[in-house]
């Protein structure tokens, strides 16, 4: 199960889709009339679906749908120009070189200047309109400590996903709490209510959600209360439930063995195993065929570089804990470690080489990990092998680190694809929360969608130490 989209999310992608798709019909309707061309509706879907193919690509891989971050109008004004640089370099080569598409030059960088607009349009007035048509949900907090409190804050400062915290319930009527704004200005105060007023505080506030801070409420969980409230049809979640479902992690914080035992999920079929074990088998020997040439020239420039060895190998945890040797092209020095020991790649680590820096930066130096994966020792998706003496620290000091070992450890995970290089406890926290979302839903089509998530990371070289 791959994270749940907002209503945000899903509108501007509709709504930007059904823009692209009628724009260009009209306009190559209109070309073919004026130039008194027949129309073929075959050639018509053929010109404008390829088209639109073309525009959405270059939407998610230029990080025009990353709502996360595309919040400020600068970063999505910036990434506007950026898609439609890429889009007009495009275009402009496939009417030069081929003859696939037959717009005239001038119908698309009309059509691309049009787009632009509208699309600034679009994302800067979404959520005025969202309000009005009544599709940001609204949400009540049962729970007034500091897991209330983190939920509420972390749900107002993710505006893409469409949720206004409208109250805080406690035992009683407690007067106000502030909370942040969402650009970090000025602080809200929010009502508390009491746990008896919240089917009618709900019902004419037009609440769609209940989210309830488990942590915080303990034994006083106010079960009448909320029995009421989904009898008429309130939705009611724990925190933690609804936290993965809207952010693709599992928050750690306050988290009980409870919620890891009876939520849905951490369920693997020996098919989807088969199937996973098949396409990595498959992936893997296609890699080494397909990178065969690369691999020989980056094998002897390094050679020729120090004359040390071309592979390392380094010590990691696999599954269930067992050690196995990951091989990479070699980064770094051969003396890497000599006198600082085991440690965390550091931001222009000195012990990288100026050939290693290009590798890490182009992903080159983990071609080798294939073998691993034809092994059977890693997948190619997966949580992030660890070196043993981190391993045993981190499970030290973070609570269930070791269920991230109940898979195959991977080339690429959830957590690479949404979490940068971490080289702290407090980022192997927040990595562990990504991991363990993907261990409790890992699914083929999961694997698929972080795949094509890590092209456009490799393309654009985010995240390499």
């Amino acid at each position: 199960m791959i994270r749940h989209l907002s209503p945000r999310s899903v509108t501007i992608v509709l709504v930007e889709t059904a823009w692209i798709l009628l724009s260009l019909a009209v306009l190559f309707a209109l070309e073919r009339t004026l130039q008194q061309s027949s129309l073929n509706l075959a050639q018509l879907a053929q010109q404008v679906g390829f088209a639109a193919v073309l525009y959405l690509a270059s939407f998610y891989y230029c990080d025009l749908y990353n709502f996360e971050h595309m919040q400020v109008r600068r970063e999505l004004i910036s990434a506007s120009i950026r898609t439609f640089s890429v889009l007009a370099i495009v275009f402009a080569a496939l009417l030069l070189f081929t003859h696939w598409l037959e717009f005239s030059s001038d119908l698309i960088l009309l059509h691309l200047a049009a787009t632009t607009g509208f699309v600034l349009g679009v994302r800067t007035h979404i959520d005025g309109v969202l309000v009005r048509l009544g599709l940001t949900s609204r949400v009540a907090i049962v729970g007034t400590g500091p897991e209330g409190r983190r939920l509420a804050q972390e749900i107002t400062r993710r505006s893409e996903l469409a949720q206004e915290v409208c109250c805080f319930v406690g035992p009683e009527e407690i007067g106000t709490i502030p909370l942040g704004s969402r650009r970090g200005g000025t602080l809200t105060p929010l009502p508390v209510i009491a746990s008896r007023e919240l089917a009618d505080f709900a019902a004419t506030r037009r609440i769609s959600r209940i989210l309830v801070a488990t942590a915080d409420v303990g034994d006083m969980l106010p079960v009448d209360d909320l029995l009421t409230c989904k009898a008429q049809g309130f939705e009611v979640l724990d925190g933690h439930t609804f936290y993965e479902r809207l952010l693709g992690r599992i928050f750690l914080a306050d988290l009980s063995p409870r919620w890891l035992i009876f939520s849905e999920g951490f369920v693997r079929s020996r098919g989807s195993r088969f199937l996973k074990r098949l396409i990595d088998l498959i992936v893997a020997g296609g890699v080494l065929v397909v990178t065969a040439p690369v691999a020989a020239l980056v094998a002897a420039a390094i050679k020729l570089g120090d004359g040390g060895p071309v592979l390392f190998r380094q010590t990691r945890v696999g599954i269930n804990g067992t050690l196995f040797s990951l091989y990479k092209f070699r980064s770094m020095r051969i003396d890497a470690e000599r006198d600082s020991g085991p440690k965390w790649a550091e931001v222009d680590d000195p012990r990288v080489t100026w050939l290693g820096r290009w590798l890490r930066s182009l992903r080159i130096d983990e071609i080798p990990q294939a073998w691993n994966v034809i092994r059977g020792e890693m997948s190619f998706v997966g949580p992030r092998p660890e070196r043993p003496e981190f391993v045993g620290m981190l499970q030290s000091v973070i609570p269930y680190y070791d269920y991230r070992h109940a898979v195959r450890p991977g080339i690429t995970g959830w957590a690479q694809v949404n979490y940068p290089y971490g080289a702290t406890v407090e980022d192997a926290r927040r990595k562990l929360e990504y991991d363990l979302y993907y261990v409790k839903n890992l699914s083929t089509l999961m694997d698929f969608f972080i795949l094509l998530r890590t092209v456009k990371i490799i393309l654009f070289g985010w995240g390499s130490r």
